[in-house]
């Protein structure tokens, strides 16, 4: 037989299910095994032979297998099997002087020492090492001093005991198990211990008021990775006692200064609750002095649902704040303060619904400007000649109140002005009362001022002298109704002006300008 293979140690993890281990090398005999179980502490056990586990492949050069345990529970998970060979330091073999010549004899006794090189190999494989180009050579450990740990001398020329602190002991636990930690003095200071780094080391860390840097070209990331999905804790909480910043960005590079990436689907993104605010802001971004085509706030959708919602939600839910203002908008340039720009085909650009209004307005438009420029509050203007169906001012009362109520300050001027300079065939103003009038008017002109200077309450002009076939007034009927009905007592009819018409209950009368004549019928 021979050793072909440099494998002399094998190592499984628990799984609370398996309890065969399968060794990959040689042995001669059941007793050149070393089985050591170490559990989730670090512990660790050596089992006996026939009592904790069992061994079958003796002799067989590619090894065999160890069933653990022989009872109870198979290896838990977080602890470990290590299957070893363990050769005894001896040398068996007897050649006798004039002997018989056995191959076999010599070939176990180098197959025996090469296992034992081999267990040589694995305790150095454990063991501290100085580099293969090191210069240094004949290294001395010296004899354990209590209170004392092992260092350099001053010249880094030997090894020797030195006192740290008052520590009693300095013990360093194995590092089985305890990959991704780090090593640390536990709360006593008598020990060393490994831990992960948590919260409390990046508090002590903080307390010192550290700074972590990242150099230039090291391309690195400070992450912190919550994969707890079990408990949902925060992943990082900071807390604030003073008046300065919770959190400070201080973004001096060309680049994203906070880039949230969020997978949620009906979580908030980002949550502010501002339950104590008065009369501070919830979100305040200022000192943008260097903006030339960028946006302050800039929010897009590119979602293609056709479910109802908000892109932009501003809502006062206290029906007592009647001081709060919903939305305050203080525009100092001369440009405009809102501009939309909307792809809707059939729906509303704006829509304001107010179905529990009663004194107040849905929309109130005010100046308090003294300048006499000429200009337009409201303009409606549609400027496609094209779209002959729209209508650009509708107003629909489904009440019996007022459709719409103009009140004018104007002494002078004309309050309302209608021009259609493009009109050739159409109406410039049509009222449609429908076909359920009955006593009512289409449209009442009135005026109760007393004074006595001749005006027109209702004037139609025609100012081109060419138009030779406009007629400015037509009154037509298709009723037995009359064309013009006069009622009422003229107080002026001693002093009337120029063309003036009236009725005096019994005849229709006419001024021409000299004398008032009676109007008869032949």
């Amino acid at each position: 037989m021979t050793i072909p293979s440099e494998v002399y140690r094998n190592q499984y993890s628990g799984n609370d299910s398996t309890t065969v281990f399968a060794y990959a090398f040689r042995i001669t005999n059941s007793n050149q095994l070393k089985v050591i179980i170490t559990d989730s502490d670090g512990v660790e056990t050596v089992g006996v032979l026939g009592t904790d586990y069992t061994v079958s492949g003796v002799g067989d050069t590619k090894g065999g297998n160890v069933t653990y345990p022989v009872s109870g529970d198979p290896l838990a998970t977080g602890s470990t099997l290590t299957v070893k060979r363990n050769p005894d330091f001896t040398q068996d073999t007897d050649l006798l002087n004039r002997g018989n010549y056995s191959a076999q004899a010599i070939e176990d006794a180098l197959d025996y020492l090469m296992m034992t090189v081999h267990k040589v190999q694995e305790q150095i494989d454990r063991g501290l090492l100085l580099a293969e180009t090191s210069a240094f050579s004949d290294l001395i450990v010296p004899d354990p001093s209590a209170d004392k740990i092992l260092g350099w001398n001053v010249g880094a020329t030997a090894l020797e005991n030195k006192v740290v602190g008052d520590a009693s002991t300095v013990t360093f636990p194995s590092m089985t198990g305890n990959a991704g930690k780090y090593l640390k003095v536990n709360v006593g200071e008598t020990a060393l211990t490994y831990a992960t780094l948590s919260g409390n080391d990046l508090e002590t860390a903080f307390d010192a008021a550290q700074t972590i840097t990242i150099a230039d070209t090291e391309n690195l990331t400070l992450a912190i990775a919550n994969n707890d999905v079990t408990n949902n804790p925060n992943t990082m909480s900071i807390t604030n006692a003073s008046e300065g910043n919770g959190l400070l960005i201080d973004q001096n590079g060309n680049g994203v200064a906070l880039n949230i990436d969020s997978e949620a689907t009906t979580a908030n993104v980002i949550s502010v609750p501002i339950d104590t605010l008065t009369t501070g802001h919830g979100f305040h971004m200022h000192n943008a002095d260097a903006l030339t085509t960028g946006n302050m706030i800039r929010l897009t959708s590119n979602s293609a649902s056709t479910s109802s919602r908000s892109l932009l939600l501003i809502s006062n839910t206290n029906s007592a704040s009647v001081g709060a203002t919903l939305v305050d908008l203080d525009q100092d340039a001369d440009a405009p303060v809102i501009n939309i720009a909307s792809d809707v085909l059939t729906d509303a650009t704006i829509q304001v619904a107010s179905n529990s209004l009663t004194t107040g307005k849905i929309m109130q438009l005010f100046s308090s400007s003294t300048s006499t420029g000429t200009r337009t509050l409201v303009d409606i203007n549609n400027l496609s000649a094209l779209s002959t169906g729209t209508t650009a001012l509708k107003v629909t009362n489904a009440s019996t109140g007022p459709l719409m109520t103009l009140t004018s300050s104007a002494t002078t001027g004309t309050p309302t002005t209608l021009t259609t300079g493009a009109l050739t065939s159409g109406s410039a103003f049509t009222v449609n009362a429908g076909a359920v009038l009955t006593t009512g008017t289409v449209a009442d002109f009135y005026s109760g001022s007393g004074d006595v200077t001749p005006r027109s309450l209702v004037q139609s002009r025609q100012t081109n002298n060419a138009a030779v076939g406009t007629a400015c007034y037509l009154a037509h009927t298709d009723g037995g109704g009359a064309h013009i009905r006069m009622t009422g007592d003229p107080a002026n009819t001693t002093n009337p002006s120029d063309g003036d018409f009236w009725y005096d209950g019994t005849n229709l009368k006419f001024y021409d300008g000299s004398a008032t004549k009676t109007i008869t019928w032949s």
